[in-house]
């Protein structure tokens, strides 16, 4: 719901609904606060990411040009986008 555009669902099995024991809000929260507190980084700003896609063509990937604000944002998270 909060990455609607997100390709992991094309590469990754996202189950239709959690389990009833699961409680999305407070796992939400607890992110939220993690984020805050190892990376200084609200999830708001997280929609900057929303704009990177990954294509696909004839069996290939490939991700979509990153700017210098979505790179900065990747490199606070420590993160790395490489497809296979």
């Amino acid at each position: 719901r909060e990455s609607p555009e997100s390709y992991i669902p094309q590469l990754r099995n996202v189950p239709d609904s959690l389990d009833p024991h699961i409680q999305l809000g407070a796992q939400k929260a607890s992110l939220q606060r993690r984020m805050r507190k190892e990376y200084g980084i609200e999830f708001k700003e997280l929609r900057l990411l929303s704009t990177i896609y990954i294509v696909s063509i004839a069996g290939k990937r490939l991700i979509s040009k990153i700017s210098d604000g979505q790179e900065e944002l990747l490199g606070k998270l420590n993160l790395k986008l490489e497809v296979n």
